[in-house]
């Protein structure tokens, strides 16, 4: 089931015969060191980095992963005192698969289980970036396999992570079906600036983190906003209502709040506009004032 070649840093070579066995029926092939570097991976870098703590980050972001690899897709995470917590996500066709995913993958029935995951706890070395590629359709759990990564109809996934003694940080990049697995060349490349990557991400969430301990309607805060318009003093919302709202209250589009929560965006009007009903609200703007008490 599982390939793990222990390299150190050896000459380009040694990534292009690494790569070139990795095909076989095994799902998951494990590289424990960075490959060699090509300036070309690097090029684009300078753009992601001037995204760093604002909106524009993860659109450069998986633009840049696309270019240099094909990505259609990307999470980011973070696993810190057993608990995982979301980075954050993006789709290069601007869709919500990528926020979805990764709003499900933190579910510990699902993450718990992530093969992927669990051979980097077990193998990998602190401050030392390991790049794992995994064939979810060979996965024996069907929980991973199907209900994971089937449902996108995900081809293949490369996880770049950098564990440490205090958290492990990790990066996911597909790519669907229509596109096929990554090639030898796309994986060579994601390998030359993996620790550059892993890095790049921790500062964008370390400075989005400090500007969002401000911000009441942070993503960072979805759970807490929930919970208070679920056990509202005057006015509680059914579970469903107050998933809405808070995702409303967030920020996020009707359309993605249906495909994150399951559902038809008609439902999503219905709850909406039954929230809206109890808690005396017409619009989106007075939904925001009534959660932050100005009305």
């Amino acid at each position: 089931m599982l390939h793990i070649f222990r390299k150190h840093r050896m000459p380009e070579i040694a990534m292009s015969v690494t790569s070139a066995v990795r095909r076989p029926m095994e799902p998951l092939t494990v590289f424990t060191a960075v490959a060699a570097n090509r300036p070309s991976a690097h090029a684009g870098l300078p753009a992601v980095v001037d995204g760093i703590g604002s909106v524009s980050f993860w659109p450069r972001l998986i633009d840049y992963l696309e270019h240099v690899a094909g990505g259609e897709h990307c999470i980011a995470w973070e696993l810190r005192d057993g608990r995982m917590q979301e980075v954050g996500a993006a789709s290069w066709n601007g869709a919500d698969h990528a926020r979805r995913r990764l709003h499900q993958y933190s579910d510990p029935k699902y993450w718990r289980r992530d093969p992927a995951l669990t051979v980097v706890r077990r193998h990998g070395q602190p401050d030392r970036p390991v790049m794992v590629v995994m064939d979810p359709r060979r996965v024996p759990d069907s929980l991973i396999r199907e209900s994971l990564y089937g449902q996108d109809h995900i081809r293949e996934r490369v996880v770049l992570c950098q564990p440490s003694a205090e958290a492990t940080l990790g990066l996911s990049v597909v790519r669907g079906e229509d596109r096929g697995p990554f090639s030898d060349d796309q994986l060579d490349a994601l390998g030359s600036v993996a620790d550059t990557l892993i890095s790049i991400v921790a500062k964008h969430r370390q400075i989005a983190s400090q500007r969002n301990a401000y911000n009441p309607v942070s993503e960072d805060r979805l759970a807490e906003i929930q919970q208070a318009l679920q056990h509202g003093e005057s006015v509680r919302l059914t579970a469903r209502e107050a998933q809405v709202c808070a995702r409303l209250i967030c920020g996020r589009a009707i359309s993605a709040i249906a495909a994150e929560l399951g559902v038809g965006t008609e439902t999503v009007e219905t709850y909406r506009k039954r929230a809206y009903a109890r808690l005396g609200v017409s619009s989106k703007q007075e939904l925001l004032l009534r959660y932050l008490g100005y009305c």
